[in-house]
């Protein structure tokens, strides 16, 4: 799911980048870039340094949806347990933003961050098959699009135990 986040990202950052890559194709700036730093290809440096998977905006871009994502899935299971049990557990937002993002941190760490282990992922990944990429970009969107309606569903099923008498 990471790689398919990271790619639809690169997607993103390539298609709003285009106006961008016009004036890296201007004869001067390349000049410039290569009399200044030494890089013949301004456009290819800059794309790589937005897209780089070990560091790069897109890859921190990355970081921030999985985040995300684990943080809505852990706010679902305090809604539901909050309308289950009649009352907003926990009732303070800062202890409501601890107990859903620092899981979110920690499942992150260990899972993807930890030793670069998203790196090793993506270089198995790169390796299979165009129709093993699509059925797991299907299945990411599933995933994705399935936490969100959790979210919402969360929400509703809250709201209904906060106004059962």
């Amino acid at each position: 799911m990471y790689f398919n986040v990271y790619k639809y990202q690169v997607f993103v950052s390539d298609l709003l980048g285009t106006p961008f890559t016009l004036i890296y194709r201007n004869k001067k700036v390349k000049e410039f870039f290569y009399r200044k730093h030494g890089i013949k290809n301004p456009e290819h440096f800059a794309r790589n340094a937005k897209i780089n998977p070990s560091f790069s905006i897109v890859i921190q871009l990355t970081d921030s949806c999985m985040l995300g994502l684990v943080t809505c899935f852990m706010i679902s299971d305090l809604n539901v347990i909050s309308g289950i049990i009649g009352r907003i557990i926990p009732e303070s937002f800062v202890v409501y933003a601890m107990v859903a993002g620092i899981p979110s941190i920690i499942i992150n760490h260990l899972l993807l961050w930890k030793n670069d282990k998203y790196l090793t992922h993506f270089k198995e990944f790169e390796k299979e098959s165009k129709e093993v990429k699509r059925k797991w970009a299907w299945i990411s969107f599933t995933i994705v699009l399935g936490i969100i309606l959790i979210l919402i569903a969360s929400y509703w099923i809250m709201i209904i135990g906060l106004n059962r008498e």
